[in-house]
């Protein structure tokens, strides 16, 4: 199998019935505000203005800058994966669109736990993407081979942006859904996602 086999959540819960799925929010509401740039206001501008469909525009276009503008406030102990093998065993294998790690200082180009976070990109399709998500999580837990990690999740269509987390053998899915129209709101969650996924170091 593979993560895209997980078409569905209820997929996951076939496959994994032990885990518990929950949709509430657990994104605090104080939330520090983000300061970004006038270049990544206008590059998101820019590419919002084409209005082209499809996942890769989206990832490259929409997704990718704003994950690497959180991600720079925390470079100095994380790292961010592009399309990645991620095995944790038969059953759980796949490329993750993006996947953020701790950083090791001694060998920065090798994939090593902990696995913290994975960001899963889909056009339109939710429900498909959080089977996806939801295995590629739990692959992250088991490479890790500790569940006191919770590990974060996000599916996104780079438009709109759903967060999720595991704890121990709970999936969280916050009820809320996020907009790339709201920028500022926006970088305020996805900094906050970093800073707890930095936590976890």
């Amino acid at each position: 199998m593979a993560f895209t086999d997980f078409s569905t959540l209820n997929k996951v819960r076939e496959m994994f019935p032990h885990i518990k799925i929950v949709y509430e929010d657990f994104i605090a509401q104080k939330i520090k505000p983000f300061r970004y740039s006038v270049s990544l206001k206008n590059e998101i501008e820019l590419s919002l203005s084409t209005q082209k469909p499809g996942e890769w525009f989206a990832s490259f276009f929409l997704i990718a800058p704003l994950l690497k503008a959180a991600w720079n406030k925390h470079i100095q102990n994380l790292n961010l994966w592009v399309q990645t093998r991620l095995y944790a065993d038969d059953i759980l294998t796949g490329f993750p669109d993006f996947l953020i790690t701790g950083l090791n200082k001694k060998q920065y180009s090798f994939l090593s736990a902990p696995m913290l976070a994975v960001v899963e990109a889909k056009e339109e399709n939710f429900k498909e993407g959080w089977g996806q998500c939801a295995a590629e999580m739990l692959a992250c837990q088991k490479i890790n081979q500790n569940k006191d990690i919770d590990i974060f999740g996000i599916v996104c269509t780079g438009y709109v942006w759903e967060f999720a987390k595991l704890s121990q053998e709970t999936l969280q899915i916050d009820t809320h859904v996020f907009t790339v129209s709201e920028l500022q709101k926006l970088l305020n969650i996805l900094n906050y996602f970093f800073e707890e996924v930095e936590k976890q170091l």
